[in-house]
């Protein structure tokens, strides 16, 4: 009889489980990758026949911890959640011999033959080829790094900016009034940089349009800037391209739409759209478009002359109305003004998968944050499941009560 009873409380608990899974499986839960890893793809690669092998898109071991990730001309650079930088590819005039101590960064940028570093103190370290002072950084605190194809940039905390290194094409005139400056960009004659107000402002070579910001100069909220073509990124998550398009570098393809993040190369453009994958579009000479599969799970991108740079990972990001989002790099909570808590950090939990923590989430059962017209929380299918589960095992466990009863 005990055997009897088991199996007639097992039966149904198993009835009522697998019933109450089916209702609560969305369906919908989100892939993240934890790990901070970064994918390559374009020049520099294996097996790759005609291509610069410099290895620039081979990333060390172990590919892990990454929060951030810059491309060089024909070198890459990684900042890892310890605020150490690695750095792989061509090493000709030591662009990849981070100086010591290889500690607290907080940016990175790669120039032609040279790279930059932000310290969390605000200042610059620079390394590599110097015949053009390129490495010869101002004092003063910084908020952000550019480097071009041999000059620099820095984003000063009072908003101006400050330039370094060649200057044949005046790359290094910042227009008055040098200030209200929040990003700044660079390429190899040109320079970017976007305001606070969402106008850019360009400067330098001119030969190709590449600093003539096509009309409505407004609602910019990343820049990115490419050999002789210029990218911004619209607050809508829209993406305007100008300059030379010999490629079809400045055909954005379609829908424009949901972009987060913008990346430009020699003549190829990335965008990381908000669901984590990546679109590209220009010059594919070494495949530098061909986003290798599986295309999700990225939180920024990079480009190099070349090769492309994707990093997968999670962090979390808290802005300051409150909100607070995990999948997040550095730069990508930079560009939204939030503080970036470091991979694996969390603002909260996310019981129901979309990817705002609980703490900041309106309805954190529901991903949709849907509320009736009293302003409470329409129960999910989740609590649904959860209910009809907690009232199976009721009603089995009173029906096993009953039989034990019954049976003295």
């Amino acid at each position: 009889m005990l055997m009897q009873t088991t199996t007639t409380r097992c039966s149904w608990c198993l009835v009522c489980l697998v019933f109450a899974a089916a209702v609560c499986d969305s369906g919908n839960s989100p892939v993240r990758a934890d790990d901070g890893s970064i994918a390559a793809w374009g020049a520099g690669g294996l097996g790759q026949s005609g291509s610069p092998h410099y290895g620039q898109s081979i990333i060390p071991a172990p590919n892990t911890g990454f929060i951030a990730v810059a491309g060089g001309w024909d070198h890459t650079l990684g900042l890892k959640a310890d605020g150490s930088i690695v750095a792989w590819g061509l090493n000709n005039h030591g662009q990849t011999d981070v100086p010591a101590p290889n500690d607290h960064f907080i940016d990175i940028s790669g120039g032609a033959e040279f790279s930059l570093g932000l310290k969390d103190n605000g200042s610059i370290v620079a390394w590599g080829n110097n015949d053009f002072g390129q490495t010869s950084v101002p004092a003063g605190t910084f908020t952000a790094v550019a480097a071009g194809g041999n000059h620099g940039l820095g984003l000063k905390t009072d908003g101006s900016i400050v330039a370094w290194g060649n200057n044949d094409d005046d790359q290094c005139n910042i227009p008055e009034p040098n200030s209200g400056f929040v990003a700044v960009a660079a390429h190899s004659s040109h320079s970017l940089g976007l305001k606070a107000d969402g106008t850019i402002v360009g400067w330098g070579n001119n030969d190709w349009g590449q600093i003539s910001v096509p009309a409505p100069n407004t609602g910019f909220v990343a820049v990115a800037a490419g050999r002789h073509h210029s990218v911004g990124l619209k607050g809508d998550g829209s993406i305007v391209a100008w300059g030379e398009n010999g490629s079809g570098q400045t055909t954005v393809p379609t829908p424009n739409t949901g972009c987060v993040a913008v990346a430009a190369g020699w003549a190829h453009n990335l965008c990381l759209k908000a669901d984590g994958s990546i679109v590209t579009w220009g010059g594919n000479a070494y495949g530098q478009t061909n986003v290798p599969a599986p295309n999700t799970g990225f939180v920024a991108v990079a480009a190099g002359e070349v090769h492309s740079l994707g990093l997968k990972g999670s962090g979390a990001c808290c802005l300051t109305d409150g909100t607070c989002f995990q999948l997040a790099s550095q730069s990508l909570c930079n560009a939204q003004s939030g503080v970036f808590h470091g991979l694996g950090s969390s603002c909260g939990g996310d019981l129901d998968g979309d990817s705002i923590a609980d703490t900041c989430d309106q309805c954190p059962y529901d991903p949709t944050n849907t509320k009736t017209p009293e302003g409470q929380c329409i129960p999910t299918v989740s609590d649904w499941g959860l209910a009809i589960l907690v009232l199976c095992c009721t009603i089995a466990g009173t029906i096993i009560i009953q039989r034990r009863e019954a049976l003295g």
